[in-house]
């Protein structure tokens, strides 16, 4: 029975590490959204390589809306920092789940 119980206790563990993963890469995700100028645009790397060379006024948003860009060089340092300031707290949160060894000290994260 014991042997039961552990499994059980450790299914209960990974089940749960999962769903604060899931929920950890959801909130990166949500924090890597741009708005500019009535616009709405998800950064990432391929994204902030692709817009530093871009040299029109104008580019298409995540609704696929054109969205005038003011300064480009501007909208590249914004969209930099939104980038930066979202993977810094996705990988300090992640650390920190990792850390942990008990359901109790996965949900109070």
């Amino acid at each position: 029975m014991h042997d039961l119980e552990l499994a059980l206790s450790f299914a209960n563990y990974q089940n749960t590490l999962n769903q604060q993963k899931t929920i950890l890469r959801q909130r990166f995700q949500d924090q890597c959204i741009l708005a500019y100028n009535g616009g709405l645009f998800f950064v990432t790397p391929e994204f902030i390589s692709g817009v530093s060379f871009i040299t029109a006024s104008w580019i298409v948003d995540m609704n696929s809306n054109p969205i005038r860009i003011d300064s480009p060089k501007d909208f590249v340092e914004l969209a930099t920092k939104t980038y930066n300031d979202a993977i810094n707290v996705y990988g300090e949160a992640y650390n920190k789940l990792k850390t942990q060894r008990s359901v109790k000290s996965l949900v109070e994260l």
